[in-house]
């Protein structure tokens, strides 16, 4: 029993925040540098150099919560983000803006979320309540912040009803950033639909949408999306396509079009129809070197994996052993060394 994976968007197109408040200290400002420039051993040296000055230095431990997430130790996410929590709240409070604050809530609610997926039964209920809260704070300190509402929408659809779970208050809150941004809240009530099960009116919707928004490449990726989980896989591929006609600007435009072609590729190796498409999409996929900061990138290694497999299929032979090879001699994990290995025998 664990908290629901969020919705299929959610789960590939994480945007990260970034503090909004800027220090003085030359230091701290390398500190923000490196972890701009994803330098994150360096940051958290830094960082933890700041607090040997000050312990109750909110950023920084706001900061190496973050480091946490991205390197995958929650705990240490969980210990530096309660300091942050508890720091903020005390004398500090005063020299504290709002932003900053609703950041660490923000993110108070990501990580108790992370930790509550993961965590026994026993614990599961501590940690979706504080993730709730700190959701729920971050929108009550700054109720604009879309991304911070989107949190807390997506708690409300993942979380089972028992720890919290509301997809009545998720879509409440839905129609609150529709009411802020029409084209950010057709994509927040879309996913909601999608989860009370409203066949037609996630249609309906992602119709209204796609007619307001033509330009928008993530919409038809997320419809897409949504009839790829149908089984409707001609007329995902058409929204793909639609989405890679367009000229994508912005990370989450140019995301929802590497994306497309990620998913054309996968697609197009399910029924064995179109294979040169998904060799060609795959491709495609490998060869992006667009900075799009923290947005998910699907791995790269894995991609080529699986082109090469298509590659088998397609008669190719000699370029597929080629691929396996030069990735049997990169650092893979060992699970897909193995998978390589099966595929040579």
């Amino acid at each position: 029993m664990c908290i629901k994976t969020l919705t299929f968007i959610k789960a590939l197109i994480i945007i990260t925040l970034t503090v909004l408040v800027a220090p003085a200290n030359a230091n701290f400002n390398k500190a923000q540098l490196a972890f701009q420039e994803k330098n994150y051993s360096q940051a958290k040296l830094l960082f933890e150099k700041q607090l040997k000055k000050n312990e109750k230095n909110v950023v920084a431990h706001l900061y190496l919560a973050k480091i946490g997430v991205k390197n995958e130790h929650l705990d240490f996410a969980e210990k530096h983000i309660v300091k942050a929590q508890e720091y903020s709240q005390d004398k500090q409070k005063e020299a504290l803006d709002n932003t900053t604050q609703a950041e660490v809530f923000h993110w108070l609610g990501t990580i108790m979320e992370k930790q509550a997926e993961k965590a026994s039964v026993f614990s599961m209920s501590g940690y979706a309540k504080e993730s709730l809260n700190g959701y729920l704070t971050s929108i009550e300190l700054l109720p604009t912040n879309l991304q911070y509402r989107a949190g807390l929408i997506n708690f409300y659809l993942g979380a089972p009803s028992l720890f919290g779970g509301d997809i009545d208050k998720a879509i409440q809150h839905a129609k609150i950033t529709f009411e802020q941004d029409e084209n950010f809240g057709y994509k927040m009530l879309v996913n909601c639909y999608a989860e009370q099960g409203d066949r037609q009116l996630v249609l309906t919707t992602y119709q209204q949408a796609i007619k307001k928004f033509p330009l928008d490449a993530e919409l038809l990726f997320m419809r897409g999306s949504y009839w790829k989980g149908e089984r409707k896989y001609d007329k995902a591929v058409s929204d793909y396509q639609l989405a890679l006609t367009l000229q994508a600007e912005g990370n989450e435009q140019k995301a929802a079009q590497l994306l497309s072609w990620y998913w054309i590729g996968r697609i197009s190796g399910f029924n064995g129809k179109h294979l040169t498409r998904g060799i060609n999409a795959y491709q495609q996929v490998i060869d992006f070197n667009t900075d799009i900061a923290d947005i998910f990138v699907p791995n790269k290694a894995r991609t080529q994996f699986r082109m090469a497999k298509l590659m088998m299929l397609n008669k190719q032979t000699e370029q597929a052993k080629a691929i396996f090879i030069q990735l049997l001699n990169s650092n893979l994990t060992e699970d897909l060394k193995d998978e390589i290995r099966d595929e040579l025998d």
